[in-house]
């Protein structure tokens, strides 16, 4: 039977350096696993905040095309009957359903060209 093998001689005169290098080894994987956890975090959050622009981006171009494109329609309005009356374009406008479909718009306003002529003095 061989004879057991003596460790070597800095460990006989420190036999505390074995758990030293454990523990050292120990705490080296605890800050790799830690910097991939938080990296790992940060790039999940960095995901869903650009995930939450890009969609609040989306929504606000869609609902400001929506209101450009109810100016649109009312100068097309204009276009198609130039002598449009007050009272037409008040119903143009409250079947428009502006406080229900267009929250934004507070208001379309129809006023009228008077001639210098038709002015009063």
């Amino acid at each position: 039977m061989p004879a057991p093998e003596n460790p070597p001689a800095a460990w006989r005169r420190q036999p505390q350096l074995p758990a030293c290098l454990a523990v050292a080894a120990a705490l080296a994987l605890t800050f790799v696993a830690f910097r991939f956890a938080r990296l790992n975090a940060e790039y999940g959050a960095r995901l869903r905040l650009d995930a939450a622009t890009h969609d609040l981006e989306a929504s606000l171009e869609l609902r400001m095309r929506m209101y450009v494109n109810t100016l649109l329609q009312a100068r097309g309005l204009f276009t198609a009957k130039p002598e449009l009356s007050a009272a037409e374009f008040r119903a143009y406008v409250s079947g428009l359903d502006l406080l229900r479909e267009y929250p934004g718009i507070r208001g379309i306003a129809f006023a009228e060209v008077v001639p210098r002529a038709g002015r009063a003095a």
